[in-house]
C-alpha cells in the first residue's frame, strides 16, 4: 500500500507539471536556463545489499505563473519483486529533499531569481560562464542563488554556487548609456563588465588555488520584444594569470513561441589566445574543477590559440 501511495503521488506530480509547463527547445548553446517548466529525468541500474534496482530519476517542475518549484524524485525499483525501495521514503526529510529549486520569473525578465540547484546558468553572452550547474552529485547538493534585475538604464546578473560555503561567485553589471534618448535601436546599446571567481577549487582553505576571470562586452539589440530578440554583440575575456580571448557574433531568440516553444540560435566568431578556454565555467566545471591531483586550470598551460566560427 505504501508503494502504491508513493507511485500515485509521483504520477499526480507528473500530470500537474506537464499541464503547467511548456516544452522548450534550445538550438546551439545560447546558455539560458531553459530547463524550467519541463519534465525530464533518466534511468540506470544499481546494486544495494546484493539487490539489483532500476534507478528512475524524475525532474518535474510545478509552475504557477512566474513561480516555479523544481523537484528531484529518485526511485529504486526492485527488479525481483517489482516494489519501490521504501527505505528511501521512511523519513520526512526524504520528502523535503525532493525540492531542487524555487524560482521566480525566467532568465531575461526584468526580475529573476532562483534558489537551490542551478542548471544551465549563464552570465552575459556565456563567454565566461555558460551552462554552469552546481549539482555535480545528488548526495552533495548545494544551495545556490541566482539574482538578476534590469532597471532599464542599468542592471545586473549575479550567481553564487553555494550559500553554505564561499566557492564560486560571479556577476555582470551593465549600462545602457543612451537609454534615455529617443534614438531608435541605438538607445538599447549596452556595455557590460563580468567577473567570476572560484575561491577554493580543491575545497582546502589552506591552499591558494583560486582562479578568476573578468571580461567586457557590448551588445546592440536590433529587435527586442516579448516574443523576439535579435541582436549583435562582442565579448573580451581574460583569465587572471593566463590567456585571453574575444568573440563577435549575432543571436536570435524566439521566446515562448505560441506559449509552447523557445528557440535560440547563435553565429559567433571566436579568436582565442594561448592558455584560454571560452566558457571556462561550463556544465562540467563542478566535476572538472579539482580531480586529484590536478585542477581544471592545469589544462590552460597546454591550451593553444585558435580561431573559428
Amino acid at each position: 500500500m505504501r508503494t502504491f501511495k508513493i507511485v500515485a503521488a509521483i504520477f499526480c506530480l507528473f500530470i500537474f507539471s506537464v499541464v503547467s509547463s511548456w516544452a522548450q527547445f534550445d538550438m546551439l548553446g545560447a546558455g539560458t536556463e531553459t530547463r524550467e517548466g519541463v519534465f525530464n529525468g533518466g534511468v540506470g541500474i544499481t546494486t544495494i545489499e546484493d539487490e539489483t534496482y532500476l534507478t528512475i530519476t524524475l525532474h518535474p517542475e510545478i509552475a504557477l505563473g512566474k513561480f516555479g518549484i523544481g523537484l528531484n524524485i529518485n526511485l529504486l525499483y526492485n527488479t525481483k519483486d517489482g516494489s519501490i525501495r521504501s527505505k528511501d521514503w521512511d523519513e520526512s526529510y526524504d520528502y523535503f529533499r525532493m525540492i531542487r529549486y524555487i524560482r521566480y520569473g525566467w532568465k531575461g525578465d526584468k526580475f529573476y531569481t532562483r534558489l537551490g540547484t542551478l542548471d544551465g546558468s549563464r552570465l552575459g553572452h556565456g563567454f565566461i560562464m555558460n551552462y554552469y550547474t552546481n549539482e555535480a552529485e545528488y548526495d552533495e547538493r548545494k544551495v545556490g542563488l541566482v539574482l538578476d534585475a534590469d532597471f532599464g538604464q542599468f542592471g545586473f546578473e549575479s550567481i553564487t554556487s553555494n550559500l553554505g560555503r564561499l566557492e564560486i561567485i560571479g556577476g555582470r553589471c551593465y549600462v545602457r548609456p543612451l537609454y534615455a534618448t529617443n534614438y531608435p535601436v541605438i538607445k538599447n546599446l549596452g556595455l557590460g563588465a563580468t567577473y567570476v571567481t572560484d575561491v577554493d577549487p580543491d575545497k582546502n582553505r589552506n591552499s591558494k588555488d583560486g582562479i578568476s576571470e573578468w571580461g567586457l562586452d557590448v551588445e546592440l539589440p536590433l529587435i527586442s520584444t516579448k516574443a523576439l530578440w535579435l541582436g549583435i554583440y562582442g565579448d573580451y575575456a581574460k583569465i587572471v594569470d593566463y590567456g585571453s580571448g574575444q568573440a563577435f557574433g549575432g543571436a536570435l531568440h524566439l521566446k515562448r513561441l505560441l506559449g509552447l516553444l523557445t528557440l535560440e540560435a547563435r553565429l559567433e566568431r571566436r579568436i582565442l589566445g594561448e592558455k584560454f578556454l571560452a566558457s571556462y565555467f561550463d556544465a562540467f566545471y563542478e566535476i572538472d574543477r579539482y580531480v586529484p591531483p590536478s585542477h581544471k586550470e592545469d589544462v590552460l598551460d597546454t591550451t593553444k590559440s585558435c580561431k573559428g566560427i
